[in-house]
């Protein structure tokens, strides 16, 4: 405008030749960026593309684990059903060996009963000779039968933890005989007893002084004909199904003792011909019964 104005075409010419070169310099900016963006969205198709496939790849992928997947579901339904049946099979078969083992449990301890019944008599009999309800005939010089009837012989062993002879129950219940007595002095007495033969088990002193404890066993089982436990403390201290007095059999005579049980029962008593006596004695502390009787037990 200058130049126009002053009339000056030297002027003129100069400053076209200025924005000619402006124009030229623009237009190259203009190409290079116009180049830099092609280059920029051919970039941004290949990521797209690589994207799209990469997307592809990946259902792919899970429709494999999907049918991967349908195909192990339908593995493990045949197997359960298989199994199913199996289990029927097997409970059917436990059923069947139940009543088996039951019958045969029946049947043995049928024969078991009939064996104690005879061991009963064999042992009463014994005992009765023992304590002279049968007389021993003894012949004379000149060959005849006669003489008094044979006295009572009772047996009485100690047991002293420190004294003897005997330092536990149970070596002086393997030592005793028929109808003997063991006299049991005081102190604390860990042990399972089990009296298979007519005899007597007495505390010597206060009966708080005298105590026989188990854990993990019966404490006193009592099996044979007739027996006495007299003056004792019994303790039952283990957990589970277990007793403190476990009368199987026979006529037990249970006095002044204290029976106390931390698991299943103080004292059962099981088969309709066990008939325990059971007087001044105290039972309590029970973890669960305190005499319990079962199996026609009355």
């Amino acid at each position: 405008r200058r130049a126009l104005k002053e009339h000056n075409t030297e002027n003129i010419e100069f400053h076209l030749g200025l924005m000619n070169r402006a124009a030229v310099q623009r237009d190259q900016r203009m190409a290079g960026l116009e180049k830099a963006l092609r280059a920029r969205e051919m970039e941004l198709l290949e990521m797209n593309k690589t994207l799209e496939r990469e997307r592809e790849d990946r259902l792919d992928m899970m429709q494999q684990y999907d049918d991967k997947i349908q195909a192990l579901l339908e593995v493990f339904d045949k197997k359960m059903q298989q199994n199913t049946v199996k289990c029927e099979k097997a409970l059917t078969g436990t059923l069947k060996c139940s009543h088996l083992v039951e019958g045969m449990r029946n049947t043995s301890d049928g024969h078991t009963y009939a064996i104690q019944e005879v061991k009963k008599e064999i042992s009463g009999l014994s005992y009765m000779m023992r304590v002279g309800q049968y007389g021993n005939e003894e012949r004379d010089e000149t060959g005849g039968v006669g003489g008094p009837q044979g006295a009572p012989v009772v047996t009485a062993l100690r047991v002293h933890q420190k004294d003897g002879p005997y330092t536990s129950i149970g070596d002086a219940m393997r030592a005793a005989k028929v109808g003997d007595k063991i006299i049991v002095s005081a102190g604390k007495y860990n042990e399972t007893l089990r009296m298979t033969r007519p005899m007597s088990i007495i505390g010597e002193g206060h009966v708080a002084d005298i105590q026989i404890e188990s854990s993990g066993k019966d404490t006193f089982v009592f099996e044979t004909e007739h027996g006495v436990i007299q003056n004792l403390t019994m303790r039952q201290k283990g957990t589970g199904f277990w007793n403190c007095v476990d009368c199987v059999s026979g006529q037990l005579q249970i006095e002044g003792c204290d029976i106390t049980s931390s698991s299943l029962t103080c004292i059962s008593i099981h088969r309709k011909d066990t008939k325990p006596r059971i007087w001044r004695t105290k039972i309590r502390d029970c973890g669960g019964t305190a005499i319990y009787f079962f199996d026609s037990a009355k």
